[in-house]
């Protein structure tokens, strides 16, 4: 799915003329895409589908059709379970904010906070009792916004104007509008520069492409022309190698190489014939001055070297190399040519190129993934390859690693994001490492953990072997929980 900008008054009347008539609907997908940020979250529910892309950017994307597009990637799975079989009953948004709360048919709800620094995926009871958190937001100075068993809080800033950019208020002053007002406006989708965007506002510098009071129907539009833009962005940028490789093949062809090549074996082919002719006359080495045997009122200046035979000998030497360049010459002009003849059939059908846009690479799996009771990830690994992308790549210093002693297993490795796990949390991991070894059908298996930043790998070992430098043991029951 491509990625869509939409202003929060967008989210509202998206929500209003799109999803709201889709409802109730039962939830069939919930999943995390960027796990280690838990920025990208998707609702797949039986009538339309929800993506919450919470970078920086605080995107919203929307897709009105189940497209059936099975992905394989990492899964919440406190989240998934706890949405499976349930439906959403009502969608509202807080005022003009990118707040949304799921009413759900289980008498919970889901808070979806997506402005800056209060990002979080917020599950409560029917009475706003926080339950649980996908994610631990901290305010300015270091502490958590919210915990679990708090009360949330649901009055939110009415004043959206902080939220609105310069180039909507103005509109909004000159057109004398209010925010709900805004709301009854139709959509476009504009073109200002080479970008699309979608706006309920026109200005001079921009051309309206369509109109449309439904905002899917401009997704779609705007996801077309986006992908027809890079494509002619791309013809542009062949047309102009081609025309600069064309420029070069012309340059190098039209400039007096080959006429200097025909000059210099004419004028050996001059010195060795007079010098035939002369040979007799030289009895000594020296600068001779010859008339030439092809223009009587010509001088030709020959330096005999030893004696007229040794010196004709190295001028024939001299003209068989001279022609094998110039035969070399004429095979790379033959080919200049004719890449040339090609370049400019290429430029005269450059509209009939098939273009291919790069597809978005893969993204690296994380092996599979657990919360502890206090909400830590756990993250182990599923082969040896996984491993070491776990513990070399994704574990920070600080976390804790985890591996069934004197046994061959996972590496699991819990996240701590800059909290401090209890003993409970310490023994759950454990716990998946000994279920992940050798080990699993013992009653009891130790299990060795210490901080990433005490585990090394020797040059040239192998996939997933490790050594510890320091490290405690408990011993944990084998479970996968």
């Amino acid at each position: 799915m491509r990625k869509i900008d939409f202003s929060s008054l967008n989210i509202k009347k998206l929500l209003k003329d799109e999803v709201l008539n889709l409802l109730p609907s039962k939830i069939e997908k919930v999943y995390f895409k960027n796990f280690l940020d838990d920025r990208f979250l998707t609702f797949e529910t039986e009538n339309f589908s929800l993506t919450f892309l919470c970078n920086k950017n605080f995107s919203f994307m929307f897709k009105d059709i189940i497209d059936g597009e099975k992905l394989k990637i990492n899964f919440s799975e406190p989240l998934k379970n706890f949405c499976k079989g349930v439906r959403i009953k009502d969608i509202v948004q807080f005022g003009f904010e990118r707040i949304l709360k799921f009413e759900l048919s289980n008498a919970k709800n889901i808070f979806f906070i997506l402005i800056p620094l209060k990002f979080n995926i917020i599950v409560t009871d029917e009475n706003l009792q926080i339950l649980n958190l996908y994610s631990f937001p901290k305010d300015r100075n270091g502490k958590l916004i919210y915990r679990i068993g708090e009360k949330i809080d649901v009055q939110f800033e009415e004043d959206y104007s902080k939220y609105i950019d310069k180039r909507t208020k103005k509109f909004m002053s000159e057109k004398n509008l209010d925010l709900k007002s805004v709301l009854d406006l139709d959509n476009y989708l504009l073109e200002s520069k080479g970008k699309f965007f979608i706006s309920p506002f026109v200005d001079e510098t921009s051309v309206v492409i369509k109109k449309d009071p439904l905002i899917t129907n401009l997704v779609k539009e705007y996801l077309s022309f986006e992908e027809e833009s890079l494509k002619n962005k791309r013809k542009l940028l062949i047309l102009k190698q081609i025309e600069k490789e064309m420029e070069n093949i012309k340059e190098t062809i039209e400039n007096d190489e080959g006429k200097i090549f025909d000059q210099k074996i004419k004028d050996i082919n001059e010195k060795i014939e007079t010098l035939k002719e002369n040979s007799m006359k030289i009895e000594e080495p020296g600068i001779y001055k010859l008339k030439s045997v092809f223009d009587e009122n010509k001088i030709v200046e020959i330096f005999v070297e030893k004696n007229p035979f040794y010196t004709l000998d190295k001028l024939y030497k001299s003209l068989k190399e001279l022609k094998e360049d110039f035969k070399k010459f004429n095979l790379k002009r033959e080919k200049l040519l004719k890449r040339l003849s090609e370049l400019e059939k290429k430029k005269a059908n450059i509209n009939k190129i098939p273009i291919e846009l790069k597809k978005e690479k893969e993204e690296k799996k994380f092996g599979k993934i657990f919360y502890s009771p206090n909400g830590f990830t756990v993250l182990c690994g599923r082969n040896s390859e996984e491993n070491d992308f776990l513990t070399l790549k994704i574990a920070s210093k600080d976390d804790l690693f985890f591996h069934a002693r004197e046994a061959k297993g996972a590496h699991v490795i819990l996240k701590k994001g800059g909290r401090i796990p209890k003993k409970e949390d310490i023994y759950y991991a454990a716990a998946i490492a000994a279920y992940n070894s050798k080990g699993k059908h013992s009653k009891l298996v130790p299990v060795s953990y210490t901080e990433r930043r005490y585990v090394t790998k020797r040059k040239g070992s192998s996939s997933g072997e490790v050594i510890l430098l320091r490290e405690e043991v408990i011993f944990v029951e084998p479970k996968e929980k």
